[in-house]
């Protein structure tokens, strides 16, 4: 927890994040968001990358923190699918 690599993994998550809470705000279309589609298909198609996502969303919730950013962040990613 709190290691170089999640770190690093949580900024990228949380730049994809803004974009997609963009879209889920209808602010922007997922026609807009394709220039960075191939990168969160990568990123949030990652095992390892996911769990943590999953992680991230349990704790928010726990702590009652509703509509966490990531959320949007997947919900972009199952649009593409």
């Amino acid at each position: 927890h709190g290691s170089t690599l999640e770190v690093e993994i949580d900024r990228l998550l949380r730049h994809f994040a803004t974009v997609a809470m963009f879209w889920k705000s209808s602010l922007l279309s997922v026609n807009d968001t394709l220039p960075i589609k191939y990168h969160v298909i990568r990123i949030v198609g990652d095992p390892e990358v996911r769990k943590y996502i999953d992680f991230v969303n349990s704790w928010a919730q726990m702590q009652n923190v509703e509509g966490h950013p990531y959320v949007a962040l997947v919900e972009l990613f199952e649009a593409y699918q």
